[in-house]
């Protein structure tokens, strides 16, 4: 069955149970779907009046439908719920940059922030945010604000001050801040890690701790006689037959 040229809406009705037809990727997007057969008699005369308009304009607007909504409310002459409508469009179709403002004019600031995100635009999504009462969120983007500007080892203190030791350590290392790495690894137990971490520190004594730990005691001495300290060098080599040193 092929339908064409509607003159305003076309209304159809599929069962209990509707075609899969209309989840049809090229289609889909110009369905309005709706159980409510007592509401569509109304509803779907045409609309002459700004009042009819804007009432169709709610009803599609609270299911979703904002392109359809949109067209309603610029008939109605509302300005107002049609930028709405335009900024859950700009949303849906991944224009962020574009939806967040539309959304912050109408004091949605949830939505606005929840954009801004999407659009890495970290400071006015921590500043949306904390407007909308989340200081959780609006502290974790002002964090990927200091990321985007290359400010890892602020990052990488404040990931810390949260309690998320995995992230700072991901910026200690785009920081080439050697030490913080090996430290992190040494509380995680990872001794191997955060002896190659020491040594790229230049922190000979404490990458002999983490040999130590490893059992690589000739190797320790080797660390301990680097960092100056003598004493505790000699009683390893001597274990170690290497009476030179």
């Amino acid at each position: 069955v092929a339908v064409t040229r509607a003159r305003t809406t076309l209304l159809i009705y599929d069962g209990a149970e509707p075609s899969e037809v209309w989840d049809v990727e090229t289609i889909a997007g110009l369905v309005v779907r709706s159980g409510e057969a007592a509401r569509l008699a109304g509803l779907w005369r045409s609309a002459s009046s700004p009042a009819e308009w804007e009432r169709q304009g709610d009803y599609l607007f609270e299911r979703g439908y904002h392109a359809a909504a949109l067209e309603c409310f610029r008939n109605a002459g509302q300005s107002d719920k049609a930028e709405l409508a335009q900024a859950h469009l700009h949303a849906a179709d991944g224009r962020h940059g574009e939806a967040a403002p539309l959304f912050e004019r109408r004091g949605m600031d949830a939505l606005a922030a929840a954009s801004w995100e999407k659009a890495a635009a970290w400071d006015r999504a921590s500043s949306a945010w904390k407007r909308a009462g989340d200081a959780d969120k609006a502290a974790v983007c002002s964090i990927r604000g200091f990321e985007a500007r290359g400010r890892w080892r602020e990052a990488a203190r404040a990931w810390l001050r949260r309690g998320e030791p995995d992230l700072a350590v991901a910026d200690w290392e785009k920081a080439r801040d050697c030490a913080q790495v090996a430290e992190h690894w040494f509380t995680r137990g990872d001794f191997r890690s955060a002896a190659e971490y020491f040594d790229r520190a230049r922190k000979p004594r404490r990458a002999a701790e983490c040999l130590l730990k490893l059992g690589r005691r000739a190797e320790a001495a080797d660390r301990y006689f680097q960092a100056g300290e003598y004493a505790k060098a000699a009683p390893l080599y001597r274990e170690a037959g290497n009476t030179d040193r």
